[in-house]
């Protein structure tokens, strides 16, 4: 306590320290302090602000010569170092509080030095740094989030090493790292480092070659859950080199990429990496080996003899690689020609062919397990020569040409000294021509040719067969024909349609067939009119063996009659049918004419514009649709489009589900069929009276009907209800017999109960 009067000290005592010291700031090498004072209880007119670092013995003091300042900056300190502050109050004579005030500080550290992030691999990160020099700290703090997602800080504390390896990160995602100095509760200003955990690589790599030459198909599995990737990198390099050509995609959704401007042929290796934040690629790929789609470029000739072919094959040309060639022909050989693709003769043989065919001789090259595309030829072998045979004349010649082994075409037939020195080509099933006009004991020379394929089709000729034939000076008897015949039959095989035009040749006619045209009748007058025995041909089928030798020879037996009928004969009969005859022909234009009147009169006529009916009718009966069936029917070409899209889409699949017909099979349509079924007269009411619909049930009211409300004619009415069904009966019974008449010995149905 201090008391002054008149300017004089009367009374004095040691002064109070000051109460609430407490620190108001701090930097790595400042405090600010600040106090309180009560003049009430004690008099000091400064301060006196001592400090020192602690357990230290050097003081240094700041002097405050006004006791109304309470605060002050101490300068000068070092970072993160503790300081023992006191303040003390002074009177004006000097007299110094006996205590102080007194605080433990610490300023604050220095930040760490030299921070560094580094990704180990896909899960770990290493962190490490170093303390400031200049700064004292006794530990430090660490802390961490995922940037990639701006998770939660993750704070790892307590630290007096100066590394850590943070474990368990997500691969590919980008984390913040943070480090902190401590010194006694005091933290420094925060260092941060950045880094990019190694994606994983994808999984599943697959390598798929193309209908190109020069390029593949890479695709692959992405798993996100398991790993965080914005792009993928794709390397291939030739399998077994070092240098790698790099590719990327446009993001991680791009699960597919198409390498374009390989070497055909080529085996090559492909690594896929992933590739995230800041183009960091995963340490570890997947790798899949390809070889590109082979090129051939040969040029292929042929060589044919009848039974062989001889190919020949030109050098690639191209800038692809490949192993061999493969030559196959589409014939029953089972064996596949390889030659390696240094091979100097360039020919390949195959034998054991037949002659006069066409075969298609395959060709490709391979590489390692892939096959380029084929190249096919079209190769026909030679046939083989035909055999010539004459038959002579007084002044005609008959020439037989005999098809040896193979496919023929046609013939070609020529005479060197004849008036008609022409070519002649006979098709395969005419193997005859006549020579007419010629001169009695002459000898004439005949060349032929087999020919298979025509000008456009590969045409082959096989050897000339020549033959002298010298004329006779004798008419042809009918026994000598008929000896002719038979040789001809039994030594040579001809086919009977091969005898058929043999006759109408030596005749200089048509054929028969050409002659009467396809009708329903045509087996009856060329066959079995000339096959009638003499008792008719009533009752003949009932004896099994008579019908199976006349089923088995008539044709041939018929032929012979008919040929010797015309040998014998000056004229020949036209008229072959009896359908072709005036009379005929007239029935047949008037069941025509009648068969138009009854359509129109009864249908409806479906491209009648002026009468459109207005619901859906069917034209035969006059039905009209229910709502259901038209609905369905009108609506069906949508709806089988549906199907139809959905079918081609699953068939496209890798492992279609459904059979390709099944969802078809599934889109039913509702049609007439699917109505309501009706008595029989019931339908023939409403085929009678149009498009006029009825409520009738019987033919008894619709014949009541139309003979009051129309002007029809009696025998224009429909039947009565009895008649109708005994009618009904009889066609049925009719149409039985009809339907089994091709059994022979069929029993008799009793008529008994069928009108």
């Amino acid at each position: 306590m201090h008391l002054k009067y008149q300017g004089f000290t009367i009374l004095s005592s040691d002064p109070l320290p000051p109460t609430q010291l407490r620190v108001t700031g701090r930097t790595t090498n400042t405090v600010s302090i600040s106090w309180q004072h009560d003049s009430t209880k004690s008099y000091c007119e400064k301060w006196t602000v001592e400090y020192t670092e602690k357990d230290k013995t050097q003081i240094k003091t700041i002097p405050i010569n006004s006791v109304d300042v309470k605060s002050v900056t101490i300068p000068g300190l070092a970072p993160g170092m503790t300081y023992t502050i006191k303040v003390f109050a002074v009177t004006s004579d000097g007299v110094v509080s006996k205590t102080a005030k007194e605080l433990d500080v610490t300023t604050k550290p220095l930040a760490v030095t030299a921070l560094e992030a580094v990704a180990k691999d896909d899960s770990n990160v290493d962190v490490s740094w170093s303390p400031d020099t200049a700064s004292t700290q006794d530990k430090y703090q660490l802390r961490y989030h995922d940037d990639t997602k701006q998770t939660a800080w993750s704070e790892v504390v307590s630290l007096t090493d100066k590394k850590k390896t943070v474990t368990g990160l997500f691969p590919g995602h980008q984390y913040t790292f943070e480090v902190k100095a401590v010194s006694h509760s005091q933290t420094s200003a925060v260092k941060s480092k950045t880094a990019v955990l190694y994606p994983l690589p994808p999984t599943k790599v697959t390598a798929k070659t193309m209908t190109e030459t020069d390029r593949v198909t890479v695709s692959w599995e992405y798993d996100k859950i398991q790993s965080y990737c914005e792009k993928w990198r794709l390397n291939y390099t030739v399998k077994g080199l070092t240098h790698k050509t790099h590719k990327y995609t446009s993001s991680a959704n791009e699960l597919e990429i198409v390498i374009g401007k390989l070497q055909a042929g080529q085996h090559y290796t492909i690594s896929v990496y992933g590739v995230t934040i800041g183009g960091v690629v995963s340490k570890t790929s997947v790798d899949t080996d390809v070889t590109v789609r082979p090129e051939i470029t040969t040029t292929l000739s042929e060589s044919t003899d009848t039974d062989s072919l001889v190919v020949g094959y030109t050098a690639e040309t191209g800038s692809g690689v490949f192993d061999r060639y493969y030559f196959s022909i589409n014939d029953r050989h089972t064996t596949t020609v390889t030659k390696d693709r240094d091979d100097v003769g360039r020919t390949v043989h195959f034998d054991g062919l037949e002659a006069g065919f066409v075969y298609i001789v395959t060709t490709w090259t391979k590489s390692g397990s892939e096959k380029s595309r084929a190249i096919n030829t079209q190769v026909r072998t030679v046939p083989n020569k035909p055999e010539l045979k004459c038959l002579p004349e007084e002044n005609a010649m008959t020439l037989t040409i005999i098809k040896g082994d193979g496919n023929v075409d046609t013939f070609s037939l020529t005479c060197s000294n004849c008036n008609d020195t022409s070519r002649r080509e006979a098709e395969p099933n005419s193997i005859m021509t006549r020579y007419t006009n010629l001169v009695p004991y002459t000898t004439y020379s005949f060349n032929a040719t087999a020919i298979a394929g025509t000008e456009s089709n590969n045409r082959k000729e096989s050897d000339i067969v020549s033959v002298d034939c010298k004329t006779n000076d004798g008419r042809e008897y009918l026994c000598l024909c008929f000896i002719a015949i038979n040789v001809f039959h039994v030594s040579w095989g001809s086919t009977t349609y091969s005898l058929q035009q043999t006759f109408h040749l030596q005749q200089g006619t048509t054929s028969l067939v050409e002659q009467t045209g396809t009708t329903a009748q045509a087996l009856e007058q060329p066959i079995i009119r000339e096959a009638k025995s003499h008792g008719g041909v009533i009752g003949f089928t009932l004896r099994k063996g008579a019908l199976l030798r006349w089923l088995m020879t008539r044709h041939i037996t018929g032929e012979y009659t008919e040929v010797f009928k015309e040998l014998c004969n000056s004229g020949t009969n036209g008229k072959l049918h009896e359908e072709l005859g005036t009379s005929r022909s007239n029935n047949d234009r008037k069941d025509v004419k009648d068969l138009k009147e009854y359509l129109y009169s009864q249908f409806q006529d479906p491209v009648d514009l002026d009468d459109v009916p207005d619901h859906l009718m069917n034209i035969t009966t006059g039905q009209i649709a229910s709502r259901e069936v038209e609905d369905s029917m009108k609506a069906i070409l949508d709806r089988d489009k549906v199907v139809f899209d959905d079918s081609v889409k699953q068939q496209r699949g890798d492992e279609p589900t459904k059979g390709f017909l099944e969802p078809i099979m599934k889109c039913t349509m509702s049609t007439f069929a699917d109505m309501k079924k009706v008595h029989p007269n019931d339908k023939l009411c409403t085929t009678s009276i149009g498009k006029k619909r009825s409520d009738m049930d019987t033919l008894d009211e619709l014949r009541y009907i139309m003979a009051t409300t129309t002007d029809k004619s009696a025998s224009m009415l429909p039947p009565k209800e009895d008649a109708f069904k005994q009618h009904v009966l009889r066609a049925k019974y009719q149409t039985r017999i009809w339907c089994n008449s091709h059994i022979p010995n069929e029993g008799v149905i009793e008529p008994v109960g069928h009108s």
